[in-house]
């Protein structure tokens, strides 16, 4: 058999199951939620709700600005951006 990354990085099965699932319905790379899991497995309390939350809050965040980054309308963006700062720069000076 054939071991995914989760087993790989030596979760029980049950984190495992956890975390192949919420990779699969978020679409988060397998190696992002490896590194959110062992930063948070020696914490000798639980992750409180609110915890979990601004874990999962801050991914999409992220995955968001990623996938704008991307796309037509987010790259005409920050070119007008980086335009629009360059001529305040110029203006300021």
């Amino acid at each position: 058999m054939i071991m995914d990354e989760f087993e790989l990085a030596g979760f029980d099965e049950e984190t495992c199951e956890q975390l192949r699932k919420i990779s699969v319905d978020s679409g988060i790379e397998p190696d992002r939620l490896i590194c959110l899991a062992r930063q948070y497995q020696d914490d000798p309390h639980p992750l409180s709700e609110y915890t979990q939350l601004a874990i999962v809050w801050d991914i999409f965040k992220q995955k968001l600005w990623d996938e704008f980054k991307k796309s037509k309308i987010g790259k005409f963006m920050i070119r007008l951006a980086d335009k629009l700062e360059a001529w305040l720069e110029r203006v300021g000076k």
